[in-house]
């Protein structure tokens, strides 16, 4: 059972990668940027190394998000085309793997996104036994993991977990333990686009951009200099009190802000700049990461960066939270045209900002400073990751 499980789960992931195929900035004809969704076959490089096998009409069952969560691609396993891009690769993904192992994946949608974990404990801990696999919330995941609930990856080969279909770096974080003792319990791929959609990056508005007369972004980034620091000069720049007073937000007001996002905008710019909690030692335990110097310093830039009016604004107070910004303003304030930056993930270029009425670049968060190898891409602690029970080793 285990076996074949992994067995489809694995081709899954490998077909999944014909879904979306993210290009990044190009130049058009006339040679100026873009920022295009490539939707060509690029995945036909890679190539899932197991024959097609008849599986008896195996259903798959896999708990998963309900349709349509937080404006994210949800579906696992639609039951009809309607009419999407999306949709449709989704769905003549799971047919191409029902016509050729003979097996079906159902996706069942049996709790709220916050109960999603708890309804796979219960389903573990009662010894029902009924799902297969599961996309639970990541930041809940631990509880299953202590109760002996997940299944070690590392112990199902038929994954092929080696393989470029699956993040790779969320397989080297989320490992524990070194050598034969290493654990995996969750994982991701884009079997599900909800952590991709749940990624985080910057957005900028176009029009700002070129009415303050900044630099080329995309330049910025290919150099190495898109930095935290680089980013607030920026901003800074661009914020502008227009017919305002001051720059204490009102969603009937004329200022331009340099920065905009919620809360969470704060970790995802952590992470961007390689600021980990959570570090391992030699033997691969877990251990705390927040005493040195580079987390105060940069702790440090941050406070002082939401601090500084008109370069930063979280929006208006909400009354059930205290003075923390309303989570819904920077959407308002980005579609506004009324900020330069928005921190926000990238399921909002498609859903949040569809009144955005104009063109808005893409950037991936900034680096700590230019000395900083790669460009990090923050996924919200919310997305849900795959999991599979230990029960199939029974």
């Amino acid at each position: 059972m285990k076996k074949r499980i992994a067995l489809i789960l694995a081709l899954i992931f490998i077909l999944s990668s014909f879904v979306v195929v993210f290009s990044g900035c190009k130049k058009d004809d006339a040679g100026e940027e873009s920022d295009t969704v490539d939707l060509s076959a690029e995945a036909e490089k890679e190539q899932y190394n197991r024959e097609p096998e008849d599986l008896g009409g195996f259903e798959l069952k896999v708990l998963t998000v309900k349709s349509g969560t937080w404006n994210m691609q949800t579906d696992l396993a639609p039951t009809e085309l309607d009419g999407q891009v999306i949709n449709t690769a989704v769905y003549e993904r799971n047919m191409l793997v029902q016509s050729l192992y003979n097996a079906k994946i159902v996706a069942h949608e049996d709790a709220e996104y916050y109960g999603g974990t708890d309804r796979f404990y219960t389903d573990q801990y009662a010894e029902e036994f009924f799902y297969d696999a599961g996309y639970c919330e990541g930041s809940s995941v631990n509880t299953l993991v202590t109760s002996g609930f997940l299944m070690n990856l590392y112990d199902v080969p038929e994954l092929q977990l080696d393989q470029n279909w699956w993040s790779q770096l969320i397989k080297k974080e989320a490992t524990l333990g070194s050598g034969k003792y290493s654990k995996l319990y969750f994982t991701q791929s884009n079997l599900s686009l909800t952590a991709f959609d749940l990624t985080w990056c910057v957005y900028y508005n176009k029009d700002i951009h070129a009415t303050n007369k900044i630099e080329n972004l995309y330049d910025l980034v290919r150099s190495g200099e898109w930095t935290i620091d680089k980013m607030k000069t920026i901003a800074a720049s661009a914020a502008s009190l227009v017919d305002d007073t001051s720059y204490t937000y009102s969603k009937d007001g004329t200022s331009i802000y340099g920065i905009t996002t919620y809360w969470n905008g704060a970790k995802a710019l952590l992470d961007g700049c390689n600021v980990q909690y959570v570090a391992r030692n030699s033997d691969g335990e877990p251990i705390p990461n927040i005493a040195n110097e580079r987390f105060m310093t940069l702790a440090q830039k941050l406070a002082e960066l939401f601090d500084e009016q008109g370069t930063f604004t979280l929006g208006g107070p909400s009354s059930e939270e205290g003075t923390v910004g309303n989570s819904e303003d920077y959407k308002r304030i980005f579609n506004a045209k009324r900020a330069l930056f928005c921190v926000a993930e990238v399921k909002s270029s498609v859903s949040d900002f569809r009144e955005y009425d104009g063109d808005f670049g893409i950037l991936p968060l900034p680096k700590y400073d230019s000395a900083q190898a790669e460009y990090r891409s923050w996924i919200n602690y919310l997305a849900p990751v795959l999991v599979m029970p230990s029960s199939l080793s029974k």
